[in-house]
Order: C-alpha cells, then structure tokens, then sequence
C-alpha cells in the first residue's frame, strides 16, 4: 500500500476530470453529428446544446463525465490547499491567503455540485431545474476562480515564496482563460435573453471546451508537488535507515 501511495502523484488529480470532461464532450459532439444534426424534442435551435443530446439515450454517459468532472474540481482545489498548507507546495502564513483558498474550494463544490444535478435534471424534462443549476454551475466555477486568482496574486508577492516560475505561468494562465470565458459566458446570456440560439450554442461548445485549459492549469500547480513528496519520502526513508544504523551501532 505504501509503494501505491508513493507513485500516485498530485499532478495526477487534475489529469481525470481533464479526461473525463474532454471524453465526454467529444462522445456528445461527435454522435450528433454521426446521426445527421437531428432536432431533438428540446432544442429551439439547428445547433444542438450539450444539455439537448445530454437529455437523450447519452444522459447516462453525460451524467458519469459530469459527475467525475465536478468531483475531480473539487478534489484537485482540495489537494491544491492540502498541500500548500503542508508546505509541499509554495505557501505563505499569512491569514488572508488561507481564507482566499478556503473560498476557492467552498466555490468548486458549489459549481460541482450545480454541474451534477444539472446533468440529472434534464433540459427535456426539468427546463427549469436545469437552467437554475447551470446558474449554479457557473457561478460557482466563476467564484472559485476569482478567489484562486486573489490567492495566487497574493503567494507571488509574498517574500516567503522563493519559486515562483510554475506559479507564475499558472496565475497567469488562469487570468487568460478566466477573462475569455467571462467574455463568453456573458455572450451566451445576451444570446439566451434575445433569442439568438444557434450562436449561443456555439459559445457554449466553446466555453465547455475552453474549460479544460483553465483545468490544465491545476496541473501546473501540482507538477512541482511531484518533486516535493518524492523528496519528502526520500528523506522520511533516509532518516528512518540513520535512525536503524545507529541503533544496530549501539546495541
């Protein structure tokens, strides 16, 4: 167990609802299109949403994809804080900072958790239900972005934060994707409100798929983590055979 434990790296977490979410919209995507663009019962529109091919024969494969997206989020901002509070990852005492993380996960189980009953509450048959969780959803997502922004602005201008360069390229990352998906997510509401469907539905394709780089960038968070627990354990091991050494010495 221990041996499992040891090569399960952090940068891991984030690599599964990557996976997950890129699996999924492609299944949905690419089966629409196989079968010719139909209009399903749900769609106002020539273009499909995800949430319309979401509430045909594939809701139970939307339903998987979302639900091991939104837990992955959240496990991967959990593992993130976990470990910059061990000190594994760069950290600063400072209580703000612990506050602006602590929001940041409240925020992804918020959005995880409208991204799963939105999957479960149809568009077809919860309108309604549907539309509410994916307010939910992106809120949360939204909110949990802007605190991690605030945290990591505040980790590179601390001086007790010496390596800086995985950090820099993530905070930076994060602001580009966050401002294009804010752009994105605002069009899609004007498109919605005005009746303009089929460009909404493009942007929401785009917006799902813009989504994965904002989590690949977790993934350049957590890469350093790799280096820190091998060392950790390194170290752990190293000590516990000087600790075994010296006793063999004296007795």
């Amino acid at each position: 167990m221990a041996r499992l434990t040891y090569r399960i790296h952090p940068s891991w977490v984030p690599i599964v609802p990557i996976v997950a979410w890129f699996t999924t919209l492609w299944v949905l995507l690419g089966a629409w299109l196989h079968q010719g663009r139909p209009q399903y019962a749900s769609m106002q529109e020539s273009i499909a949403y995800i949430s319309d091919i979401g509430a045909t024969y594939l809701k139970p494969l939307f339903i998987v994809g979302c639900v091991i997206t939104g837990l992955g989020f959240f496990a991967t901002l959990l593992v993130d804080g976990l470990l910059r509070r061990s000190g594994i990852l760069e950290r600063t005492g400072r209580r703000k900072v612990r506050w602006l993380s602590y929001a940041s996960i409240a925020s992804a189980f918020i959005g995880a958790l409208g991204l799963i009953l939105l999957s479960g509450f149809d568009t077809l048959r919860y309108p309604h239900e549907h539309d509410a969780f994916l307010t939910v959803f992106m809120v949360g997502v939204i909110l949990s972005a802007i605190f991690t922004i605030a945290e990591y602005a505040a980790l590179l201008r601390s001086p007790q934060v010496h390596n800086t360069l995985w950090l820099t390229l993530s905070f930076y990352g994060k602001i580009l994707v966050f401002v294009l998906e804010l752009v994105l997510a605002i069009a899609f509401g004007v498109c919605l409100r005005t009746g303009i469907y089929n460009p909404g539905a493009v942007i929401e394709w785009v917006v799902a798929f813009v989504f994965e780089f904002y989590l690949v960038t977790f993934w350049a968070d957590l890469h350093p983590a790799n280096a820190g627990r091998e060392h950790t354990n390194t170290h752990t091991h190293g000590s516990h055979k000087s600790r075994t050494s010296t006793e063999q010495m004296l007795y």
